[in-house]
């Protein structure tokens, strides 16, 4: 990671940074994505967990099978389905699609 940042380039692609990692290590990598985006740093990431794209992120974007779906700031997501919280929204609205 070190050395992708050394340029200290605009965007940022983190795939999946947390899976298979224990609490402790998710909460420092949670941090350390947090303090890059204040410095300015545009940040893409992938994730199959909710509550962490509510944490470390404005925007969501949806893709199945390789296709976006949708894309919306987690504000909007959550209102157009009167939920509480992103999985709910992605929930509702994969009923609504038929995907699940």
């Amino acid at each position: 990671v070190a050395q992708a940042l050394v340029h200290r380039p605009s965007v940022i692609v983190l795939d999946e940074p947390t899976a298979g990692v224990d609490v402790a290590l998710r909460q420092s990598l949670w941090k350390f994505i947090k303090n890059l985006n204040q410095e300015g740093h545009t940040i893409l990431l992938t994730t199959h967990y909710f509550e962490e794209v509510e944490a470390l992120c404005q925007r969501a974007a949806i893709l199945v099978k390789g296709q976006l779906m949708v894309v919306d700031t987690l504000e909007a997501l959550k209102a157009q389905y009167q939920v509480h919280s992103l999985e709910q929204a992605f929930m509702a609205w994969s009923q609504e699609e038929k995907i699940v």
